[in-house]
């Protein structure tokens, strides 16, 4: 039996993390709700130093589309950009996934990883703000956590500890 995949939803709830992140890319987005109600143009969202692009992806699909999968919105197209890229693959990512379309979302980790034909094609350069106190307190009263997942995430890392320690064990040249 195939198990059921999480909704966007419910990705964006997994964990107080992205819970938090969530608020903080959906108040970036609603800086420019012409962004939102528009037709066309191309918004890049800036990440903070603090997260990386693709943790944003989720909230900023939910925020744009809800639980509607984004395919059924043929011509609004989102990609991320990763830390190490280069320009040339940045510029191949968004040529590949956005471009042509009337409407799209980039997240790039900073201003410098902006390829040059996505300069020209933007309308719009918001920033993520980093996550702040109010935000992780909203996220820690939002996220329950059941007895179970937090033994079973205790019993996950208490395996990761036993596998850490026996590694160390095993090096010749360990100091600890």
């Amino acid at each position: 039996m195939s198990q059921k995949s999480p909704t966007r939803n419910e990705r964006v709830r997994a964990t107080v993390k992205d819970f938090a992140l969530h608020l903080t890319t959906q108040r970036a987005l609603k800086k420019i709700p012409s962004f939102v109600t528009a037709d066309v143009g191309v918004l890049v969202l800036i990440s903070p130093d603090t997260s990386d692009p693709h943790e944003h992806i989720n909230a900023a699909r939910l925020a744009l589309f809800g639980e509607e999968d984004e395919t059924n919105f043929g011509p609004v197209a989102s990609c991320w950009f990763s830390q190490g890229d280069t320009l040339l693959d940045n510029e191949r990512k968004f040529k590949n996934e956005c471009e042509g379309r009337p409407k799209a979302l980039v997240i790039c980790p900073n201003r410098e990883d902006i390829p040059r034909n996505l300069r020209l094609a933007l309308d719009w350069i918001v920033d993520v703000e980093p996550v702040r106190p109010g935000d992780l307190k909203a996220a820690c009263s939002e996220i329950l956590v059941t007895w179970n997942q937090s033994k079973l995430h205790f019993v996950r890392l208490l395996s990761q500890e036993q596998e850490f320690d026996r590694w160390l064990a095993g090096r010749r040249t360990s100091s600890f």
